[in-house]
C-alpha cells in the first residue's frame, strides 16, 4: 500500500496530535482537582520539554517549516500555545519521518 499523498498525509499526524491534547485535557478536568492546577503546567511543561529535546533530535532546522526555530523557542511556542503548537510539531515531525519536508537549501558562499 502506498503512503498517503497531499493533505491525506497530514491527517493522521494531524487527528493524533488533536485525540492527545483532547485526552490530556479531558483526563485533567477529570482527575484534578481546580485548586491542582499546578499539576497541569507541570504536563505541559513536560511535553514542550519533549518537544524541544525532539526537534534538536531530528534536527528540525534542517527542514523548510515554520517550526524551525531553537528549541528554547519550541519550548516557549509549546508551553503558551499548546493547542495550535503541539499537533502542528507532531504533523512536522511525521513529515520529516515520512521525508515528505523538503531540506532548507543551503546558501553557497563564494
Amino acid at each position: 500500500m502506498a503512503a498517503p499523498h497531499g493533505w491525506l498525509a497530514w491527517l493522521g499526524p494531524w487527528l493524533t496530535g488533536l485525540g492527545v491534547t483532547v485526552a490530556i485535557m479531558v483526563g485533567a478536568d477529570l482527575l484534578l482537582d481546580p485548586e491542582e492546577w499546578w499539576a497541569g503546567l507541570i504536563v505541559l511543561g513536560g511535553i514542550s520539554l519533549w518537544v524541544a529535546w525532539d526537534s534538536t533530535r531530528i534536527g528540525i532546522r534542517n527542514y523548510r517549516t515554520q517550526l524551525a526555530n531553537d528549541p528554547v523557542m519550541l519550548l516557549f511556542l509549546c508551553f503558551m500555545f499548546w493547542i495550535p503548537v503541539f499537533p502542528w510539531y507532531l504533523i512536522v515531525r511525521q513529515g520529516i519521518r515520512r521525508g515528505l519536508v523538503p531540506l532548507r537549501r543551503r546558501a553557497t558562499t563564494r
